[in-house]
């Protein structure tokens, strides 16, 4: 029987990491073309380059949830009680179903928008759309997607907290689980 191992793989911190910096410049990239006071071009721009790479998202979550299943976990700290264990696994699931919901939902929104301009990925390929143009059904969408990216968001937030809780106040070394190794390579 093989051990669990101390820490994750190399592979899937890489992902972890990358994931956070990603979701972190999509989210940003949404700020901004909703909220910016810019020329329509500007707009235009950012709108596109958030679509293309909140589609990537999804082909992210898919490596990382490869990754994830190829990969044993290290086990919860054993300082951890039950309801730590209970919470650390509902927030990550929830990470996940959000992680394919927002981008989903978006690819939504845009697909049955007024005008559905089809998702491109910087002129390599187009994304189909994969709902009729219906104006009612884009705009539950685009609030669904809105509250679904805070709600991301706000789940990072508290990921971040509690990674720095569990290193710094409850020392049960957690983050260094997840901490790159200077050196390491993703296999």
């Amino acid at each position: 029987m093989k051990a669990s191992p101390t820490r994750w793989s190399g592979g899937v911190i890489a992902l972890h990491w990358l994931s956070a910096a990603w979701l972190a410049l999509v989210f940003a990239l949404g700020l901004a073309a909703t909220a910016a006071d810019l020329d329509p071009a500007q707009k235009f721009d950012l709108y596109q380059t958030h679509k293309a790479l909140g589609w990537l998202t999804l082909v992210l979550l898919a490596a990382r949830s490869a990754a994830r299943m190829a990969h044993a976990a290290p086990p919860p700290a054993p300082s951890w009680s039950r309801a730590t264990r209970w919470a650390s696994g509902l927030v990550h699931a929830a990470f996940y179903a959000l992680l394919a919901a927002v981008p989903l939902i978006g690819w939504l929104r845009v697909s049955s928008a007024i005008v559905p301009i089809p998702v491109s990925l910087f002129g390599l390929a187009t994304i189909p759309n994969i709902a009729p143009v219906a104006a009612n059904f884009s705009e539950i969408m685009a609030f669904a997607h809105k509250i679904g990216a805070w709600a991301l968001a706000a789940l990072a937030a508290l990921h971040v907290a509690a990674a720095l809780k569990h290193q710094f106040v409850d020392r049960d070394a957690i983050l260094s689980r997840m901490w790159p190794r200077q050196g390491e390579r993703a296999p």
